[in-house]
């Protein structure tokens, strides 16, 4: 690295950091019962972090890092991440990651091997609609949409986080929504997009939070040429009148145990990225401890046998809704977040991640 390069570097940590530290090092932690590190040795450590990943680790207090004797080298954490998938995917002789950023064809590639997954029942690109396989009129297919009855998903097919999603109950109305009033016509203009019914989710999955589809984020990778999962995973919750569950969009992450049922505290963070645990829901009231997740079991075999036809890529994180007609894939990740497993178990998992990726 030439010394200009080097010195412009360092320059832009110093000017994020400086923006940055004081917010996160003075973030009240998530675990107050616990002994805290001392605020200089929280600051080192985030400055160490961004030296060395070249990002902000939003989820240190979230992972509890703040706390006495936790180790930051046993955790991986955003930049990290990014990194050790950037550094497979250059190594990788096949690459079959485009099948998971794109929503569209991951639900043609799923049901092409017969996999559950939710369906998309349109696709739009740049205005013009395709359904079973022809293009649609607009008025055709909003006619088709209206005839059900059905409330409807407009998803962006690149879109992450939540981002880009949303529930129409019916198809002529208009939002609020990025800071704009957006009407379905104009959102279809440009780029490419998905329609999916809104999911009839089970009866106890609706108990979490009865306005947002709420689903499983389950990992599972691969060793020795057999697909595994990677933990019990952890359940998504969406708040009152959400769109999405995301973590991203406000959700709560809350970790299961081997049988399916939740653990004792669920996660989640505001806008500014100030994490909160919680032992119920905040608009519910439902206590997460002892909560049973319908058909765990049928999920675990779902995932496992999804990701055999994908078996190049080490580690997919599965986004599962539990429906009446049984669990359905939403969609896979092979850049999922790797934190979010580790803060909802409260433990970390850098050197079992560091023995799939190669």
């Amino acid at each position: 690295m030439r010394i200009h390069d080097f010195l412009k570097k360092v320059g832009s940590i110093g000017a994020a950091f400086v923006r940055s530290c004081p917010r996160i090092s003075s973030q009240q932690s998530i675990y107050p019962e616990l002994v805290r590190k001392r605020w200089v040795r929280r600051y080192l450590e985030n400055l160490y972090l961004r030296f060395r990943d070249g990002a902000i680790c939003h989820a240190y207090n979230g992972l509890g890092l703040d706390v006495a004797g936790r180790k930051v080298c046993d955790y991986v954490v955003e930049g990290e991440r990014y990194e050790l998938m950037t550094k497979w995917a250059k190594a990788s002789k096949i690459d079959y990651t485009c099948i998971l950023e794109d929503k569209f064809l991951f639900w043609l590639f799923m049901s092409r091997v017969q996999v559950p997954a939710v369906e998309v029942i349109a696709y739009i690109v740049d205005g013009i609609v395709w359904m079973n396989g022809h293009a649609s009129s607009l008025d055709g297919f909003k006619s088709s949409v209206v005839e059900s009855g059905k409330s409807i998903f407009l998803k962006r097919s690149d879109a992450l986080c939540g981002i880009g999603c949303y529930r129409f109950s019916n198809i002529g109305e208009r939002m609020f929504a990025d800071g704009e009033d957006l009407s379905f016509d104009e959102l279809i203009k440009e780029g490419a997009w998905i329609v999916q019914y809104a999911v009839d989710q089970s009866r106890e999955m609706s108990q979490l939070n009865a306005s947002t589809l709420n689903t499983v984020r389950i990992a599972t990778y691969v060793k020795d040429g057999s697909v595994r999962i990677w933990n019990p995973g952890m359940v998504r919750i969406g708040r009152k009148n959400g769109v999405v569950d995301n973590f991203a969009q406000g959700g709560i992450g809350v970790a299961l145990k081997p049988d399916g049922s939740l653990s004792e505290f669920g996660y989640m963070h505001n806008r500014a990225m100030v994490y909160t645990r919680i032992k119920q829901h905040p608009d519910t009231g439902l206590k997460f401890e002892g909560f049973k997740v319908p058909q765990y079991d049928a999920l675990c075999k779902l995932v496992i046998n999804a990701h055999m036809f994908l078996r190049s890529i080490p580690s997919i994180g599965w986004d599962v809704a539990l429906t009446n007609e049984g669990p359905k894939l939403l969609e896979g990740n092979h850049d999922w977040d790797i934190e979010m497993l580790q803060m909802v178990r409260n433990m970390g998992d850098k050197n079992f991640v560091l023995s799939i990726y190669p």
